[in-house]
């Protein structure tokens, strides 16, 4: 997990950026604590707590780039962030992580997508937006940016704070609206990808998208709606206030999945049903992503092979081979991957063919 983590690194992630565990950058940092135990001299105390860096070598229609992203942990915000440079320049911006490296995952903590709530699905639907828009990561940043701080002023405000909550409310219409069309055409399009993968023994997802703004978008001009959004915004000042937080916007949709052919939401389907549903709908995300640019995605599936039955691991290991794609897969039972890839690339002792096996001990 914290090799597929490493990688999920370089992705350009939701807003501020997060890896696959959804840990903060600093979270990541050994302690200076964990450095003197291990003998390591990587941090200053007096500017940097600490850092990490991911350096990758990356070959995109045969050429090579490297990119490198690291992160200083420092006493004061000035010191700290992420800091991303290609093949020896300095990059500014999410957009290039997306270009190069467009990932999806799966991880455990997925497992409840369906039953927990809408924060999970809205993120699973941006990161494949984000997939096949490399420039849409930008707008999260900056819309929820501009909500938390007017959330802090509709808090704080004794009512002399109008032209700066316009300016913010003019911000998070702006970036909202490109937020839920950015979304909007991710959807169509795995809408469009679900009818169009490969035949699976995974079950089939009925979707739909539920959110005002998308909803606009469908039968309004982006501006009208737009304009809408902020007066919206304003009208629910005294609301938002009380609520300590924005009732409307992008950040309140939700995806809803059921299980096609038995009218179930996903949620009241069984345990296994919802992983096939899961993997179904990451798949038809991949090939989609082939589809509309050309690009397969990196794909990083932790423990997905557990609890899937002979039979589904094996179409799982045909469908990834089909897709062209990178994919880390990680598991702690070797016969697994054993029966799962070797009918597929002949093996999976050292390197063969296309696949590598590594062992952690």
């Amino acid at each position: 997990t914290n090799l597929l983590e490493s990688v999920s690194m370089l992705s350009g992630g939701l807003g501020a950026g997060r890896g696959l565990r959804g840990a903060t950058f600093e979270a990541l940092v050994h302690t200076p604590e964990y450095n003197e135990a291990h003998n390591q001299e990587i941090y200053n105390q007096e500017t940097c707590i600490g850092s990490w860096q991911v350096l990758a070598d990356i070959i995109t229609d045969a050429i090579p780039s490297r990119l490198v992203v690291n992160y200083n942990a420092g006493q004061n915000a000035s010191q700290s962030g992420r800091r991303l440079t290609l093949d020896g320049d300095a990059v500014r911006g999410l957009e290039i992580l997306n270009e190069l490296t467009p990932q999806l995952w799966l991880t455990p903590a997925m497992d409840r997508l369906f039953v927990d709530g809408a924060s999970g699905r809205r993120k699973f639907l941006d990161r494949f937006a984000q997939s096949l828009r490399a420039a849409s990561a930008k707008h999260w940043g900056q819309y929820e940016r501009a909500m938390r701080e007017r959330n802090r002023l509709l808090q704080d405000s004794t009512g002399e704070q109008t032209s700066w909550l316009d300016s913010l409310e003019d911000m998070m219409a702006a970036q909202g609206v490109a937020i839920a069309a950015a979304r909007l055409h991710a959807f169509d399009v795995l809408a469009a990808g679900l009818l169009s993968t490969p035949q699976t023994p995974f079950p089939c997802a009925d979707i739909a998208l539920a959110g005002d703004l998308e909803a606009q978008l469908r039968t309004r001009p982006a501006i009208e709606v737009e304009d809408a959004f902020r007066e919206t915004l304003r009208s629910m000042r005294g609301r938002d206030g009380a609520a300590g937080r924005a009732l409307s916007g992008p950040h309140r949709s939700d995806l809803i999945v059921h299980l096609e052919g038995k009218n179930m939401p996903a949620a009241a389907a069984s345990t296994g049903e919802q992983k096939g549903l899961l993997l179904g709908l990451l798949l038809a995300q991949a090939y989609a992503i082939v589809g509309e640019t050309g690009k397969a995605p990196l794909l990083l599936l932790d423990e997905v092979a557990a609890h899937l039955d002979a039979t589904r691991r094996q179409a799982l290991a045909v469908l990834l081979a089909d897709l062209g794609a990178q994919v880390w897969i990680t598991g702690t039972d070797a016969p697994i991957f054993e029966t799962m890839f070797g009918g597929v690339f002949g093996g999976v002792s050292g390197a063969t063919n296309d696949l590598k096996h590594i062992e952690l001990t």
